[in-house]
């Protein structure tokens, strides 16, 4: 474990975003067998500050429109991905056959 010791939080990602090129490096070249950083959940902070500015110009109404769409579009696609990713073989209810599996010996499969 690596541990990040700055005087801010912003000093501290800019730390992590300099490190992360060679602890990725080090994950390729097999002295690492992985990485994982909060620098992958935060933005890079001068790419944030960026997307604040032009998001500053746009429309409100339209940026709302756009992300509401943008949402439902990604609810429909998981919901046809979950729906797909349950449906069992030769039609029976995962239910009645986790509960058998649960309750009997017969095998899930």
């Amino acid at each position: 474990m690596l541990l990040v010791e700055d005087a801010t939080e912003v000093q501290v990602m800019q730390d992590l975003y300099r490190l992360q090129p060679t602890l990725t490096a080090m994950v390729q070249e097999g002295l690492l067998a992985a990485v994982t950083s909060p620098a992958m959940l935060y933005p890079n902070p001068s790419t944030q500050t960026i997307v604040l500015q032009r998001v500053q110009t746009k429309d409100l109404q339209q940026l709302s429109t756009a992300l509401s769409s943008g949402l439902e579009a990604a609810r429909r696609v998981v919901r046809a991905r979950s729906r797909a990713a349950v449906r069992p073989a030769r039609g029976k209810s995962v239910r009645a056959r986790a509960g058998r599996a649960l309750y009997s010996e017969d095998r899930l499969v």
